[in-house]
């Protein structure tokens, strides 16, 4: 790709066809206009398979590499749900030229504001591993959640098993203590005409 103008503005990478007009942010940009980390957005560009995705030979210090750029529909498309108060900044840029076009004027090229808020990344890639750590213990919780209920339910199983084979080989304690329960419920009901005998 060829006819692009590379500018640095405080380490915002952005690439601009001096013919066309259009304009590209590198991955390493496009990560802190949103927020995120450059890896999640790698991984994002991988995932996909753009069309609208440009290739560019970039001078770096290592030699000409080449680099993946973002181009402006895909900016529009993903920066509306990464970052939505720069997506409004970018909205409120765009709304001004159109109303200028109906207007008449004519497209002189401004000077892109100082004031857009982006978000420092540099501590993205630590936090990204914090959390990836707590959602290991997370899973490992629920896994040892899940052992316990299972090992609950075995015992309850367990209690009704002896309870049916007591019942089956002491058939006549079962009724007296079922009798004895009845009448210990009666009296423990305050029934007014017998007092519990036990309270005594």
């Amino acid at each position: 790709m060829t006819n692009l103008v590379a500018y640095n503005n405080d380490g915002l990478e952005i690439y601009i066809d001096n013919i066309s007009g259009e304009a590209f942010a590198s991955i390493s940009s496009y990560a802190r206009m949103s927020g995120l980390s450059q890896q999640a957005i790698s991984k994002r560009v991988k995932a996909h398979n753009f069309k609208e995705m440009k290739t560019a030979e970039i001078q770096t210090r290592g030699g000409t590499q080449a680099h993946n750029l973002l181009t402006e529909d895909i900016i529009a498309d993903w920066i509306v749900r990464d970052n939505p108060d720069v997506a409004a900044q970018f909205l409120k840029l765009g709304i001004r030229k159109f109303m200028h076009t109906l207007a008449g004027y004519s497209q002189a090229q401004e000077k892109p504001p100082t004031s857009l808020t982006l978000i420092n990344t540099s501590n993205l890639t630590a936090l990204t591993t914090k959390e990836n750590k707590l959602q290991d213990e997370v899973k490992m919780l629920e896994t040892r959640l899940a052992s316990i209920r299972n090992e609950l339910q075995s015992i309850k199983t367990e209690k009704v098993a002896i309870a049916k084979t007591f019942a089956a080989s002491h058939p006549d304690v079962v009724k007296h203590a079922i009798k004895c329960n009845e009448i210990l419920e009666a009296y423990g009901d305050g029934n007014k005409y017998f007092s519990n005998p036990l309270k005594r």
